[in-house]
């Protein structure tokens, strides 16, 4: 089983890179503004992810549990977190279509998406990619590495949407502040806490 959720894995980070490499471009000419300073959460991001990639366990040792019935559950999790992480990922990128980049920018002809996964939730990104380390932490490591992982990827994350964010509240001002008291950031509502009223 763990060989199957490994296979799982890979395969969902092949198709991904697949989805990013062959998406549609804009020309750099398009480009009105980007936001390079906050290149340092995607540094802190990919520390995160470089923390379930490379503190391995033997891979014939059970993922959490020493039990064959919680060893079969946590593996199907795991699998289904892994497809499902993806799959949003590479719906939120053919959503935006060009004007995706893995820095927070502007275009000439920008339009604020608010349709296909960005429905349920404002980062789609972010969250299967959050949800891709998880798994991958599941398959290949230690629960120490998601211990050390996790906060880490976190905080570059929140720099990000702060940063991506600013931009678009900037460009479409009041547009942008209903979608944002609409739509939760990272989890659909359904998993999300509710705002009480007081």
């Amino acid at each position: 089983m763990q060989i199957l959720t490994i296979a799982t894995v890979m395969i969902s980070w092949a198709v991904l890179g697949a989805a990013m490499v062959f998406r549609r471009r804009s020309a750099r000419s398009q480009e009105r503004r980007r936001d390079t300073p906050a290149m340092a959460g995607l540094l802190l991001q990919g520390i995160g992810l470089g923390f379930a990639w490379s503190i391995r366990r033997n891979l014939l040792t059970p993922i959490l549990f020493s039990s064959p019935g919680m060893q079969w559950l946590v593996a199907a999790f795991t699998m289904l977190l892994s497809l499902g992480s993806a799959c949003l990922v590479v719906w939120a990128l053919s959503t935006l279509g060009k004007q995706w980049s893995i820095a927070a920018r502007l275009l000439n002809d920008h339009q604020l998406v608010i349709h296909g996964p960005y429905r349920l939730v404002r980062h789609p990104i972010y969250s299967g990619m959050f949800g891709l380390m998880i798994a991958t932490g599941l398959a290949l490591s230690v629960p120490m590495a998601l211990l050390y992982g996790v906060p880490i990827f976190w905080l570059g994350t929140l720099i990000r949407m702060r940063s991506e964010e600013k931009l678009l509240r900037e460009e479409f001002g009041e547009q942008y502040q209903m979608y944002k008291e609409q739509v939760p950031a990272i989890l659909p509502r359904i998993l999300s806490v509710r705002k009480r009223t007081p």
